[in-house]
């Protein structure tokens, strides 16, 4: 197990494995489940193990306040995110935080502490290696200790965390690609210019900005390097190096990514979502999002239509 949890008044929690299939959806596909009972409630906890992460839900319900002592066995970055309920969160040299349903955090250590505020608390944290940042581009440090609220289009993330309906290989894929894209969105939400960036690095953010500007337009490499002021072949090394994509997999990444919400979030027809993001006609966009999805828009939309 990853996570230890200790009870500030019951000590350690002994922990029994179970049949996921005895525990109540959503939960997360293939993972591992514990649960441990004490006359004052029980603690369920959900384990899902990968090569670069992992993830960790807790869902506590106690019938008084409770204080859980939390240490994690891999030195990993964490992002706690509260899925149901009110909690306090401690960390050490930190200021405690108040979080609520759909607020986040990283949390900068591997040992702090939770105090639940309400009787049914359910909590997710997910393990990362910091090599990920670099391959979004993410050359600052990790937000402080502090709650932000989960925008829509995270929420939509979230759920689709909870509700992964693929099986075996497919399955973890799809976590690896929903555990990239909430870092994103978080990361891409609290960027500000950094002091310490070198001129190249900041060209590199140009270039990236210019991108996702307008997704319907596919700027060549010449024409990109030419507004940022950049020698073609080093825009192309430094870009993948500080994004592990290519240029025009970047582009198709941020298509996707923009299309995928479309879907989801809005009643436009497939034909003018395929246009928005660059493709001459209906048939050219589905197969396209079909290759990197695995599924017709029009099916994903089904999927996830809310």
């Amino acid at each position: 197990m990853l996570v230890t949890v200790t009870h500030n008044r019951l000590g350690a929690f002994c922990f029994l494995s179970r049949d996921a299939d005895d525990f109540p959806a959503p939960r997360i596909a293939g993972a591992s489940v514990w649960d441990a009972n004490v006359f004052q409630g029980k603690l369920i906890m959900e384990e899902k193990i990968q090569q670069h992460f992992s993830l960790v839900v807790l869902h506590f319900n106690f019938s008084i306040r409770a204080e859980l002592q939390l240490s994690a066995s891999v030195n990993q970055s964490i992002l706690a995110v509260l899925v149901k309920g009110e909690l306090e969160l401690a960390a050490p040299a930190n200021q405690p935080v108040q979080l609520q349903t759909n607020q986040y955090c990283f949390i900068p250590c591997t040992d702090f502490s939770l105090e639940a505020k309400t009787t049914n608390t359910k909590i997710l944290f997910i393990f990362f290696d910091p090599s990920w940042l670099l391959q979004i581009g993410w050359l600052q440090p990790l937000p402080p200790l502090q709650p932000v609220i989960a925008n829509e289009e995270f929420q939509l993330r979230l759920f689709q965390l909870f509700n992964n309906e693929f099986n075996y290989s497919l399955r973890d894929f799809y976590f690896e690609n929903l555990v990239r894209e909430l870092l994103f969105l978080i990361l891409s939400a609290h960027h500000k210019s950094d002091p310490n960036e070198t001129p190249t690095q900041k060209k590199i953010a140009l270039v990236e900005q210019l991108i996702s500007r307008d997704l319907q337009t596919h700027l060549t490499t010449k024409e990109l390097a030419r507004i940022a002021g950049i020698n073609e072949c080093t825009l192309k090394k430094e870009f993948r190096q500080h994004t592990s994509m290519s240029l025009f997999e970047r582009l198709l990444f941020k298509r996707l990514e923009k299309a995928k919400y479309l879907l989801a979030e809005t009643n436009e027809k497939v034909s003018a979502i395929g246009w928005e993001m660059g493709y001459q006609n209906s048939s050219a966009f589905s197969r396209a999002f079909k290759k990197m999805t695995g599924f017709t828009p029009l099916r994903w939309r089904a999927l996830n239509k809310k």
